[in-house]
């Protein structure tokens, strides 16, 4: 299988590249070799391919196979929410909830996760709820927080059935941190 995609893929399939872009990335059912990996990916996303673009915005926020840049990193990962890709929201929620590669922005984070949430995602679902729970990024809101972990439970996402129990007792607004 592998054989016929990097055929593919040296022959411009941009689906092609894309696939053993994030083989080689993943080490999935070959070694992982960072170095192919940004290579296929890079012309997949140059494409157009949000698949590739998302991967890219990983690479450089991991600094896996590349120098880690969080602008780099934010790009491609911006490029990819722009086009459609329904993680990468919540990726970039992430960068600008921890603050450590970009500026930290809770207000940009919340917005990046409720998109995530939207696109049905379950981490988006969590960490915007939980962003509701606690008022970060905004006002605490108990009836989205509620809704939100309510969703990620039912995709059996870590954490949530225990954030969820702390809600419907009397603990809100939240003032525990699961971000450490």
């Amino acid at each position: 299988f592998f054989k016929l995609m990097k055929k593919a893929a040296i022959q411009g399939d941009v689906d092609a590249q894309v696939l053993v872009g994030w083989m080689y990335l993943e080490g999935d059912g070959i070694p992982k070799n960072t170095e192919k990996a940004f290579s296929y990916l890079q012309q997949g996303a140059q494409a157009g391919h949000v698949s590739a673009m998302r991967g890219l915005g990983e690479m450089y926020r991991d600094g896996n196979g590349v120098a880690q840049d969080g602008a780099k990193a934010l790009d491609w990962l911006r490029q990819a929410d722009e086009k459609g890709e329904p993680v990468a929201p919540v990726l970039i929620g992430e960068l600008y909830l921890m603050g450590r590669i970009i500026p930290k922005d809770l207000i940009q984070a919340r917005a990046f996760f409720k998109k995530g949430a939207e696109n049905g995602i379950p981490k988006g679902q969590f960490l915007y709820g939980l962003m509701c729970a606690r008022g970060d990024g905004g006002v605490a809101d108990r009836e989205a927080a509620l809704k939100w972990i309510q969703m990620a439970v039912q995709q059996r996402y870590p954490k949530a059935s225990e954030i969820l129990s702390l809600l419907e007792g009397d603990e809100f607004p939240l003032v525990i941190n699961p971000f450490r």
